[in-house]
């Protein structure tokens, strides 16, 4: 397949300067065009999520491709992490004061440019630079996908659009292991950044004819710096903190230094957010308890799905010998079940209301981990299925919802803003769980590996050695002593699946607590239809002259 043509280039550029000139609102009224430009959107973030899915499964090629060791490995993961999570938030509100459709299209393209320079790099320090650049176009394009169909779709069609959208997702999700797995295994790892391109070009195509160029918000066309760059570093500082706290150790100066520093960042945000004039996040809209509770059942989804991901990915490729391909294949079922229940959460949101959805989902993705955690040395992938499919079951039916009950219970001029903090919830929460439940996995695993050892006849100074590197151990397995004897394999498998096991019970009981966060979520705060009540104020003043016009064709959006 040939790299991305000056023609497409071209075409990019048409598309994000058509972008530039929004219809007058009267002119955005529900045609069947709009489910085309909902396709539109989907495979947007359909191509994002199989990007970033396929790379895990390319680290051990591109590791052999540079030379570099998998531990080395770590920040091409981490800086697309670190900087999606820090750039989320203000990413939806750029879509609101500039334009959503133009940063829209702005970020897909930015997104397309860091993955072809991803496929090129020469070195790793080069492919860290792209993942950053790709991960600055996601933070345009994963909010900006919500608040524009917040913005397309009223009402019980909403909710049906956003089911359908999480459907496109779950195909994401179902495919970028699958694809990554084969084309890192017949093909080339740089594959897995340029395959995207077809894809990416169809969605140029398509959204500058089916999507409408909404008005920004309330003739707002200036951004908050000083908010900006507060919430940037805070996000920084804190995502920097989970990721390297297992590695620096909790109660290290390094660690306390970037809690601090993101408390006192959050401290400062939040007193700019309450003075300035134009906010970047205007704080009256976490008087929204539904908002609220959508974000915290977000982020303990999150917490308690990634972080299972991640062990059982080890599990599958580490005790059960999968291939990069196999491992995919092995969350089919999951990711189906994502596809399937995902438009059918959104009817059901339509009838009954998004907490329905929600809490049931909730509910079953912690059953779903509670039956994998009594997997033994001695199980197969067989034991693994019934807690698969009750976790895609949750997945699907509880995702979709929770975006519709975000975006929905916003006004609708902040639309941008609370896509982008149902996004950062979810990202802070992935980050935040794969963080302390690889610090709770590591422990558990020491004490077992600790028992057995006790036990196994080793001598007592290849124990000590063992137990000595048991932070490298937990994660790799007996990957790490490729030429030890079958007997010690064992005894690492057995302590690996036992400290699994323990993790998982962990997790369960953190997905209840999203349960509780989704009973907090009212229907009678769904659909508000009305400018914020800040802009409420602003209008019983005197406004700038032109200024009138423009927020009331925000407040009718």
């Amino acid at each position: 397949m040939g790299l991305p043509s000056k023609e497409l280039a071209a075409d990019v550029l048409r598309s994000v300067a058509q972008s530039d000139v929004p219809k007058p609102m009267s002119s955005i009224t529900p045609t069947p065009n709009r489910w085309l430009g909902l396709l539109a959107l989907s495979l947007s973030v359909l191509s994002v999520v199989m990007t970033g899915t396929s790379v895990n499964l390319a680290l051990p090629a591109i590791s052999t491709s540079f030379g570099v060791s998998i531990s080395n490995l770590t920040w091409i993961i981490d800086a697309y992490t670190l900087t999606l999570g820090a750039l989320t938030l203000p990413g939806g509100t750029l879509g609101d004061i500039f334009g959503r459709r133009r940063m829209y299209l702005i970020g897909l393209g930015v997104f397309s440019v860091g993955a072809l320079f991803a496929s090129l790099a020469p070195n790793l320090g080069l492919l860290i630079i792209a993942r950053v650049l790709m991960a600055i176009g996601a933070s345009l394009v994963l909010p900006g996908t919500l608040s524009l169909i917040s913005s397309m779709f009223e009402g019980r069609e909403r909710a049906t659009a956003i089911g359908l959208w999480g459907g496109i997702n779950g195909i994401g999700l179902a495919l970028g292991p699958v694809l990554g797995g084969a084309l890192v295994e017949y093909v080339d790892w740089r594959a897995v950044f340029w395959t995207n391109i077809p894809l990416v070009a169809l969605v140029f195509f398509m959204v500058p004819r089916y999507v409408p160029a909404i008005p920004p918000r309330s003739g707002l066309h200036q951004l908050d710096v000083p908010g900006a760059v507060t919430v940037i570093g805070a996000l920084t500082a804190l995502i920097v903190a989970l990721i390297e706290g297992p590695t620096w150790g909790w109660s290290s100066p390094s660690t306390v230094g970037c809690l601090a520093l993101a408390v006192l960042l959050l401290a400062a945000f939040i007193a700019i957010e309450s003075h300035v004039r134009y906010p970047m996040v205007p704080l009256h809209i976490f008087r929204s308890r539904t908002l609220n509770a959508a974000c915290l059942s977000a982020a303990f989804l999150m917490i308690s799905i990634l972080s299972a991901f991640f062990f059982l990915s080890l599990f599958l490729q580490g005790v059960l010998g999968f291939s990069g391909i196999q491992t995919g294949l092995g969350y089919l079922p999951l990711a189906l079940l994502i596809v399937g229940l995902s438009p059918l959460a959104g009817q059901i949101s339509t009838r009954f209301g998004p907490r329905l959805p929600i809490v049931v989902g909730l509910l079953l993705a912690p059953v779903g981990l509670l039956w994998m955690s009594n997997i033994d040395a001695g199980s197969g992938y067989s034991s693994l299925v019934g807690g698969l499919l009750l976790v895609g079951a949750g997945m699907g039916l509880a995702s979709p919802p929770i975006s519709y009950a975000a975006v929905s219970s916003a006004p609708r001029d902040l639309a941008g803003v609370a896509s982008g903090l149902n996004v950062m919830a979810r990202q802070v929460g992935g980050s935040l769980g794969v963080a302390l439940l690889t610090a709770i996995f590591a422990g558990r695993f020491r004490d077992h590996l600790s028992q057995v050892l006790r036990s196994s006849g080793i001598p007592a100074g290849e124990q000590h050695a063992l137990l000595a590197n048991a932070s490298n151990l937990a994660t790799a397995g007996s990957r790490a002593v490729p030429h030890a004897d079958p007997k010690l394999v064992a005894l690492l498998h057995s302590a690996f699946v036992l400290g699994m096991s323990d993790t998982l019970r962990v997790l369960s009981g953190v997905g209840i607590l999203g349960v509780l966060a989704a009973l907090m979520i009212r229907e009678r705060d769904l659909a508000p239809g009305r400018p914020a009540p800040q802009q409420e104020a602003v209008l019983s003043t005197s406004p700038p002259a032109g200024a009138s016009a423009a927020v009331t064709a925000g407040a009718a959006r």
